[in-house]
Protein backbone atom coordinates (compact mmCIF):
# COMPACT_ATOMS: atom_id res chain seq x y z
CA UNK A 1 0.00 0.00 0.00
CA UNK A 2 1.59 3.31 -1.08
CA UNK A 3 0.96 6.98 -1.34
CA UNK A 4 0.38 6.74 -5.33
CA UNK A 5 -1.93 3.80 -4.85
CA UNK A 6 -4.22 5.91 -1.86
CA UNK A 7 -4.39 9.05 -3.65
CA UNK A 8 -5.29 7.21 -6.82
CA UNK A 9 -8.15 5.48 -4.99
CA UNK A 10 -11.82 6.96 -4.34
CA UNK A 11 -15.23 5.66 -3.00
CA UNK A 12 -18.41 5.91 -5.74
CA UNK A 13 -21.32 4.69 -4.31
CA UNK A 14 -19.80 3.46 -0.53
CA UNK A 15 -16.90 3.27 1.77
CA UNK A 16 -13.72 1.01 0.87
CA UNK A 17 -11.07 0.05 2.85
CA UNK A 18 -7.69 -0.41 1.36
CA UNK A 19 -5.67 -3.50 2.93
CA UNK A 20 -1.74 -3.61 3.26
CA UNK A 21 0.11 -6.73 1.79
CA UNK A 22 3.14 -6.24 4.34
CA UNK A 23 1.42 -5.86 7.85
CA UNK A 24 -2.34 -7.65 8.24
CA UNK A 25 -4.52 -5.70 10.13
CA UNK A 26 -3.38 -2.39 8.82
CA UNK A 27 -5.51 -0.28 6.05
CA UNK A 28 -6.41 2.81 4.96
CA UNK A 29 -10.56 3.80 5.28
CA UNK A 30 -12.03 5.58 1.89
CA UNK A 31 -14.90 8.06 2.71
CA UNK A 32 -17.54 9.27 -0.15
CA UNK A 33 -16.46 12.66 1.26
CA UNK A 34 -12.74 11.80 -0.08
CA UNK A 35 -11.41 11.60 3.57
CA UNK A 36 -8.66 8.46 4.02
CA UNK A 37 -7.41 7.50 7.00
CA UNK A 38 -5.54 4.80 8.41
CA UNK A 39 -6.54 2.29 10.99
CA UNK A 40 -5.94 -0.84 12.23
CA UNK A 41 -8.71 -3.71 12.61
CA UNK A 42 -7.79 -6.71 14.78
CA UNK A 43 -9.89 -9.23 17.16
CA UNK A 44 -9.78 -8.46 20.70
CA UNK A 45 -9.74 -10.99 23.92
CA UNK A 46 -13.83 -11.41 23.33
CA UNK A 47 -12.72 -12.51 20.28
CA UNK A 48 -14.67 -8.90 18.88
CA UNK A 49 -13.61 -7.13 15.89
CA UNK A 50 -11.99 -3.51 16.50
CA UNK A 51 -11.15 -1.20 14.50
CA UNK A 52 -8.88 1.94 15.70
CA UNK A 53 -8.08 4.62 13.19
CA UNK A 54 -4.58 6.49 13.68
CA UNK A 55 -4.64 9.36 11.52
CA UNK A 56 -5.75 10.76 7.86
CA UNK A 57 -3.65 10.43 4.90
CA UNK A 58 -1.53 13.49 4.21
CA UNK A 59 -0.80 13.71 8.05
CA UNK A 60 0.73 10.83 7.89
CA UNK A 61 3.05 8.93 5.26
CA UNK A 62 2.10 5.53 4.34
CA UNK A 63 5.25 4.11 6.01
CA UNK A 64 4.77 6.09 9.44
CA UNK A 65 1.23 4.64 9.80
CA UNK A 66 2.69 1.29 9.29
CA UNK A 67 4.93 1.94 11.94
CA UNK A 68 2.47 3.21 14.38
CA UNK A 69 0.57 0.02 13.33
CA UNK A 70 2.89 -2.35 14.25
CA UNK A 71 3.20 -1.37 17.23
CA UNK A 72 -0.51 -0.95 18.20
CA UNK A 73 -0.79 -4.48 16.84
CA UNK A 74 2.06 -6.31 18.55
CA UNK A 75 0.45 -4.76 21.74
CA UNK A 76 -3.07 -6.44 20.53
CA UNK A 77 -1.03 -10.02 20.57
CA UNK A 78 0.17 -9.26 24.09
CA UNK A 79 -3.51 -8.41 25.12
CA UNK A 80 -3.85 -5.38 24.87
CA UNK A 81 -7.18 -3.64 23.27
CA UNK A 82 -6.36 -0.27 21.96
CA UNK A 83 -9.75 0.72 20.90
CA UNK A 84 -11.14 0.01 24.52
CA UNK A 85 -8.40 2.00 26.20
CA UNK A 86 -8.99 4.74 23.58
CA UNK A 87 -12.72 4.76 24.26
CA UNK A 88 -12.82 4.48 28.31
CA UNK A 89 -10.19 7.83 28.44
CA UNK A 90 -12.76 9.37 25.63
CA UNK A 91 -15.33 8.42 28.25
CA UNK A 92 -13.76 8.99 31.41
CA UNK A 93 -15.12 11.34 34.59
CA UNK A 94 -13.60 15.04 33.68
CA UNK A 95 -12.89 17.57 36.84
CA UNK A 96 -15.83 19.95 35.12
CA UNK A 97 -18.66 16.84 35.22
CA UNK A 98 -17.79 15.39 38.63
CA UNK A 99 -18.02 19.10 39.74
CA UNK A 100 -21.78 19.44 38.46
CA UNK A 101 -22.34 16.31 40.95
CA UNK A 102 -20.34 18.00 43.75
CA UNK A 103 -22.43 20.64 43.29
CA UNK A 104 -25.41 18.93 43.06
CA UNK A 105 -24.87 16.04 45.62
CA UNK A 106 -23.08 17.23 47.66
CA UNK A 107 -23.29 21.32 48.50
CA UNK A 108 -26.78 22.05 47.89
CA UNK A 109 -27.11 18.71 50.63
CA UNK A 110 -24.43 18.89 53.62
CA UNK A 111 -23.85 22.97 53.52
CA UNK A 112 -25.13 25.81 55.21
CA UNK A 113 -26.28 28.59 52.38
CA UNK A 114 -23.63 30.68 53.04
CA UNK A 115 -20.39 28.37 52.95
CA UNK A 116 -22.54 26.88 49.72
CA UNK A 117 -21.98 30.32 48.40
CA UNK A 118 -18.66 30.90 48.84
CA UNK A 119 -17.74 27.39 47.47
CA UNK A 120 -19.90 28.01 44.28
CA UNK A 121 -17.72 30.98 44.12
CA UNK A 122 -14.46 29.52 44.19
CA UNK A 123 -15.44 26.67 42.12
CA UNK A 124 -16.81 29.03 39.20
CA UNK A 125 -13.52 31.40 39.52
CA UNK A 126 -11.10 29.00 40.32
CA UNK A 127 -11.29 25.37 39.85
CA UNK A 128 -13.32 24.99 36.65
CA UNK A 129 -11.19 27.20 34.56
CA UNK A 130 -8.13 25.61 35.67
CA UNK A 131 -8.77 21.59 36.41
CA UNK A 132 -12.66 21.53 34.43
CA UNK A 133 -11.24 19.70 31.05
CA UNK A 134 -8.60 17.43 32.96
CA UNK A 135 -9.69 13.78 33.96
CA UNK A 136 -10.34 13.09 37.37
CA UNK A 137 -7.73 10.63 37.37
CA UNK A 138 -5.17 12.55 35.77
CA UNK A 139 -5.16 15.42 38.09
CA UNK A 140 -1.86 15.40 40.06
CA UNK A 141 -0.03 17.30 42.86
CA UNK A 142 1.71 19.35 40.79
CA UNK A 143 -1.28 20.35 39.44
CA UNK A 144 -3.18 21.65 42.50
CA UNK A 145 0.20 23.20 43.67
CA UNK A 146 0.25 25.20 40.32
CA UNK A 147 -3.41 25.95 40.54
CA UNK A 148 -2.71 27.11 44.46
CA UNK A 149 0.23 29.33 43.43
CA UNK A 150 -1.18 31.39 40.78
CA UNK A 151 -4.14 32.45 42.89
CA UNK A 152 -3.43 36.08 44.09
CA UNK A 153 -3.88 37.59 47.48
CA UNK A 154 -2.91 37.28 50.61
CA UNK A 155 -3.16 33.07 51.04
CA UNK A 156 -6.50 32.86 52.57
CA UNK A 157 -8.39 32.48 49.42
CA UNK A 158 -6.17 29.87 47.43
CA UNK A 159 -6.46 27.84 51.17
CA UNK A 160 -9.81 27.84 51.13
CA UNK A 161 -9.69 26.48 47.37
CA UNK A 162 -7.50 23.98 48.48
CA UNK A 163 -10.10 23.00 51.09
CA UNK A 164 -13.06 22.74 48.43
CA UNK A 165 -10.28 20.88 46.27
CA UNK A 166 -9.65 18.11 49.22
CA UNK A 167 -13.65 17.81 49.55
CA UNK A 168 -14.39 17.48 45.55
CA UNK A 169 -11.95 14.48 45.28
CA UNK A 170 -12.40 12.84 48.44
CA UNK A 171 -16.21 12.69 47.38
CA UNK A 172 -14.39 11.42 43.93
CA UNK A 173 -12.86 8.58 45.97
CA UNK A 174 -16.13 7.87 47.28
CA UNK A 175 -17.92 8.04 44.29
CA UNK A 176 -15.34 5.78 42.53
CA UNK A 177 -14.31 7.70 40.07
CA UNK A 178 -10.84 8.05 41.42
CA UNK A 179 -8.56 5.22 43.63
CA UNK A 180 -8.74 5.25 46.88
CA UNK A 181 -6.40 7.22 49.13
CA UNK A 182 -4.93 9.27 45.79
CA UNK A 183 -6.75 12.35 46.76
CA UNK A 184 -4.45 15.25 44.97
CA UNK A 185 -4.72 17.58 47.63
CA UNK A 186 -3.09 15.57 50.45
CA UNK A 187 0.70 17.02 51.17
CA UNK A 188 0.06 20.57 49.52
CA UNK A 189 1.70 22.47 51.88
CA UNK A 190 -1.00 25.82 52.39
CA UNK A 191 0.02 29.53 52.73
CA UNK A 192 0.45 30.68 56.51
CA UNK A 193 -2.63 32.95 57.44
CA UNK A 194 -2.66 35.67 60.17
CA UNK A 195 -5.29 34.29 61.93
CA UNK A 196 -7.82 36.95 63.40
CA UNK A 197 -8.88 37.43 66.95
CA UNK A 198 -10.39 40.44 67.26
CA UNK A 199 -12.50 41.49 69.48
CA UNK A 200 -13.90 44.49 71.38
CA UNK A 201 -12.73 45.21 74.49
CA UNK A 202 -14.95 47.37 77.17
CA UNK A 203 -13.44 51.06 75.25
CA UNK A 204 -14.18 50.33 71.99
CA UNK A 205 -17.74 48.97 73.09
CA UNK A 206 -18.04 52.24 74.37
CA UNK A 207 -17.07 54.19 71.14
CA UNK A 208 -19.38 51.75 69.47
CA UNK A 209 -22.15 53.34 71.64
CA UNK A 210 -21.49 56.93 71.28
CA UNK A 211 -21.37 56.32 67.23
CA UNK A 212 -24.66 54.68 67.87
CA UNK A 213 -26.16 57.49 69.35
CA UNK A 214 -25.29 60.09 67.43
CA UNK A 215 -26.39 58.38 64.84
CA UNK A 216 -29.38 57.55 65.97
CA UNK A 217 -30.11 60.82 66.94
CA UNK A 218 -29.11 62.45 63.51
CA UNK A 219 -31.01 60.01 61.42
CA UNK A 220 -28.37 59.39 59.42
CA UNK A 221 -28.73 55.70 59.48
CA UNK A 222 -32.02 53.65 59.02
CA UNK A 223 -33.63 52.60 62.57
CA UNK A 224 -33.46 48.77 61.42
CA UNK A 225 -29.69 48.65 60.06
CA UNK A 226 -29.08 49.92 63.69
CA UNK A 227 -31.16 47.45 65.47
CA UNK A 228 -29.43 44.71 63.43
CA UNK A 229 -25.82 45.91 64.50
CA UNK A 230 -26.98 45.74 68.33
CA UNK A 231 -28.83 42.49 67.64
CA UNK A 232 -25.59 41.38 66.84
CA UNK A 233 -23.62 42.60 69.47
CA UNK A 234 -25.84 41.68 71.90
CA UNK A 235 -26.65 37.91 70.95
CA UNK A 236 -23.34 36.80 69.37
CA UNK A 237 -25.90 35.84 66.16
CA UNK A 238 -24.29 35.62 62.69
CA UNK A 239 -25.35 38.44 60.46
CA UNK A 240 -27.29 36.25 58.01
CA UNK A 241 -29.24 34.55 60.90
CA UNK A 242 -30.49 38.16 62.14
CA UNK A 243 -31.08 39.20 58.81
CA UNK A 244 -33.51 36.59 57.92
CA UNK A 245 -35.00 36.83 61.63
CA UNK A 246 -38.92 36.40 61.24
CA UNK A 247 -41.68 36.89 63.64
CA UNK A 248 -42.51 33.60 64.20
CA UNK A 249 -39.45 32.88 65.20
CA UNK A 250 -39.77 35.05 68.55
CA UNK A 251 -40.70 33.63 71.48
CA UNK A 252 -41.08 36.55 73.87
CA UNK A 253 -42.85 34.55 76.85
CA UNK A 254 -40.12 32.11 77.25
CA UNK A 255 -37.32 34.61 75.84
CA UNK A 256 -36.47 32.59 72.97
CA UNK A 257 -35.29 33.14 68.89
CA UNK A 258 -35.58 30.05 67.21
CA UNK A 259 -31.89 31.00 65.52
CA UNK A 260 -30.90 28.04 62.98
CA UNK A 261 -28.80 25.24 64.26
CA UNK A 262 -25.36 24.22 63.87
CA UNK A 263 -24.07 25.69 60.22
CA UNK A 264 -27.81 26.26 58.76
CA UNK A 265 -29.42 23.37 60.41
CA UNK A 266 -33.55 23.92 61.74
CA UNK A 267 -34.06 26.04 63.62
CA UNK A 268 -34.43 25.73 67.23
CA UNK A 269 -35.43 27.96 70.08
CA UNK A 270 -32.19 29.64 71.72
CA UNK A 271 -32.50 31.54 75.07
CA UNK A 272 -31.33 35.19 74.52
CA UNK A 273 -30.72 38.21 76.91
CA UNK A 274 -33.24 40.50 77.67
CA UNK A 275 -31.60 43.14 76.25
CA UNK A 276 -32.11 41.25 72.71
CA UNK A 277 -35.67 40.84 73.52
CA UNK A 278 -35.79 44.23 74.19
CA UNK A 279 -34.56 44.93 71.08
CA UNK A 280 -36.05 42.73 69.22
CA UNK A 281 -39.67 44.14 71.07
CA UNK A 282 -38.77 47.47 69.84
CA UNK A 283 -39.45 47.08 66.03
CA UNK A 284 -42.22 47.89 64.28
CA UNK A 285 -44.27 45.34 62.79
CA UNK A 286 -45.19 45.72 58.88
CA UNK A 287 -48.29 44.43 57.67
CA UNK A 288 -47.94 41.18 55.56
CA UNK A 289 -43.78 41.33 55.68
CA UNK A 290 -42.57 38.52 57.81
CA UNK A 291 -39.29 39.86 58.74
CA UNK A 292 -38.53 41.58 61.66
CA UNK A 293 -35.86 43.63 60.14
CA UNK A 294 -37.03 44.23 56.16
CA UNK A 295 -35.57 45.63 53.68
CA UNK A 296 -36.42 49.05 54.01
CA UNK A 297 -37.24 50.02 50.26
CA UNK A 298 -39.05 46.65 49.51
CA UNK A 299 -40.45 45.57 53.25
CA UNK A 300 -41.73 42.33 51.73
CA UNK A 301 -37.83 41.03 51.57
CA UNK A 302 -35.22 40.71 54.40
CA UNK A 303 -32.77 43.53 54.37
CA UNK A 304 -29.45 42.48 52.72
CA UNK A 305 -26.56 42.02 54.37
CA UNK A 306 -24.90 44.68 51.53
CA UNK A 307 -26.70 47.22 53.04
CA UNK A 308 -26.15 46.55 56.50
CA UNK A 309 -22.29 46.32 56.10
CA UNK A 310 -22.35 49.77 54.65
CA UNK A 311 -24.23 50.93 57.64
CA UNK A 312 -21.19 49.05 59.85
CA UNK A 313 -18.66 50.55 57.59
CA UNK A 314 -19.91 54.04 58.75
CA UNK A 315 -20.47 53.22 62.30
CA UNK A 316 -17.22 51.97 62.79
CA UNK A 317 -15.00 54.85 60.72
CA UNK A 318 -16.96 57.23 63.54
CA UNK A 319 -16.31 54.86 66.41
CA UNK A 320 -12.40 54.26 65.37
CA UNK A 321 -13.36 51.02 64.72
CA UNK A 322 -11.76 50.76 61.26
CA UNK A 323 -10.12 46.81 61.74
CA UNK A 324 -13.33 46.00 63.04
CA UNK A 325 -15.49 43.19 60.94
CA UNK A 326 -19.16 42.34 61.28
CA UNK A 327 -18.29 39.12 62.40
CA UNK A 328 -15.88 40.37 65.28
CA UNK A 329 -18.89 41.34 67.24
CA UNK A 330 -19.72 37.78 67.38
CA UNK A 331 -15.70 37.28 68.46
CA UNK A 332 -16.96 39.80 71.19
CA UNK A 333 -19.62 37.96 72.84
CA UNK A 334 -17.48 34.61 72.78
CA UNK A 335 -14.68 36.39 74.42
CA UNK A 336 -16.89 38.29 77.17
CA UNK A 337 -18.24 34.73 77.60
CA UNK A 338 -15.00 32.99 78.18
CA UNK A 339 -13.81 35.61 80.64
CA UNK A 340 -17.17 35.56 82.86
CA UNK A 341 -15.71 32.07 83.65
CA UNK A 342 -18.16 30.23 81.68
CA UNK A 343 -16.79 26.72 80.84
CA UNK A 344 -16.43 25.71 77.15
CA UNK A 345 -19.58 24.13 76.77
CA UNK A 346 -21.53 26.68 77.82
CA UNK A 347 -20.08 29.41 75.02
CA UNK A 348 -20.29 26.71 72.94
CA UNK A 349 -24.19 26.80 73.41
CA UNK A 350 -24.38 30.40 73.75
CA UNK A 351 -22.74 31.04 70.57
CA UNK A 352 -24.64 27.50 68.78
CA UNK A 353 -20.97 26.43 67.84
CA UNK A 354 -20.78 22.33 67.14
CA UNK A 355 -21.15 19.39 69.48
CA UNK A 356 -17.93 18.80 71.67
CA UNK A 357 -19.00 15.27 72.58
CA UNK A 358 -21.41 12.91 71.35
CA UNK A 359 -24.07 12.37 74.63
CA UNK A 360 -24.71 16.48 74.48
CA UNK A 361 -27.51 15.72 71.90
CA UNK A 362 -29.32 13.66 75.05
CA UNK A 363 -28.41 15.51 77.69
CA UNK A 364 -31.29 17.56 79.31
CA UNK A 365 -30.40 21.12 78.86
CA UNK A 366 -31.76 24.00 81.43
CA UNK A 367 -31.66 27.58 79.55
CA UNK A 368 -31.66 28.96 83.07
CA UNK A 369 -27.67 29.00 83.14
CA UNK A 370 -27.65 29.61 79.27
CA UNK A 371 -30.25 32.59 79.54
CA UNK A 372 -27.71 33.51 82.84
CA UNK A 373 -24.81 33.88 81.14
CA UNK A 374 -26.23 35.63 77.85
CA UNK A 375 -27.65 38.31 80.65
CA UNK A 376 -24.31 38.86 81.94
CA UNK A 377 -22.60 39.10 78.76
CA UNK A 378 -25.45 41.43 77.62
CA UNK A 379 -25.23 43.87 80.95
CA UNK A 380 -21.72 44.42 79.97
CA UNK A 381 -22.16 45.12 76.54
CA UNK A 382 -25.13 47.26 77.67
CA UNK A 383 -22.88 49.35 80.32
CA UNK A 384 -20.30 49.75 77.92
CA UNK A 385 -22.42 51.31 75.45
CA UNK A 386 -23.72 53.57 78.66
CA UNK A 387 -27.01 51.92 78.78
CA UNK A 388 -26.98 49.43 81.51
CA UNK A 389 -26.26 49.23 85.10
CA UNK A 390 -23.17 48.50 86.85
CA UNK A 391 -23.51 44.96 88.69
CA UNK A 392 -23.17 44.65 92.45
CA UNK A 393 -20.18 42.75 93.59
CA UNK A 394 -22.03 39.50 94.17
CA UNK A 395 -22.78 39.44 90.45
CA UNK A 396 -19.50 40.69 88.87
CA UNK A 397 -18.09 37.90 90.37
CA UNK A 398 -17.17 34.87 87.73
CA UNK A 399 -19.71 32.24 87.57
CA UNK A 400 -18.53 28.67 88.77
CA UNK A 401 -16.59 27.45 85.99
CA UNK A 402 -17.63 23.38 85.62
CA UNK A 403 -14.64 22.35 83.45
CA UNK A 404 -12.63 23.45 81.08
CA UNK A 405 -12.77 27.21 80.75
CA UNK A 406 -12.27 28.77 77.42
CA UNK A 407 -9.71 30.83 75.94
CA UNK A 408 -10.80 33.98 74.05
CA UNK A 409 -10.15 32.61 70.63
CA UNK A 410 -13.61 30.22 71.29
CA UNK A 411 -15.53 33.05 70.68
CA UNK A 412 -14.48 32.62 66.69
CA UNK A 413 -17.18 30.49 64.37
Amino acid sequence: MTKRTIDSTSAADKEIFLWDTEVRGFGVRVKLSGTKTYLIQYRNAQRRTRKLAIGQHGQLAPDEARKIARQLLADVVRGADPSAERKAIRDAETVAKLLDRFETDHIARNLAASTAKVWRYLIATHIRPSLGPFLVDAVTRQDIIKLHRSIPGSGRQANNVLTVLSSVFARAEEWGARQEGTNPVTGVQRHKENARERFLTDKEITRLGKALAVVEASGSEHPSHLAAVRLLLFSGARANEVLTLEWRHIDQEQGLVAFPGVKGGERVGHPVSVDVLEILKAQPRVKYSPWVLPMPTDQQKPMPYHQLRRCWDRLRTAADLKDVHLHDLRHTVGTLGGQSGANAFMVRDLLRHRTVAMTGRYANRDNDPLRELSDKVSNRIAVALGQGKELAEDEAKPMEVRGDTLAAREGSS
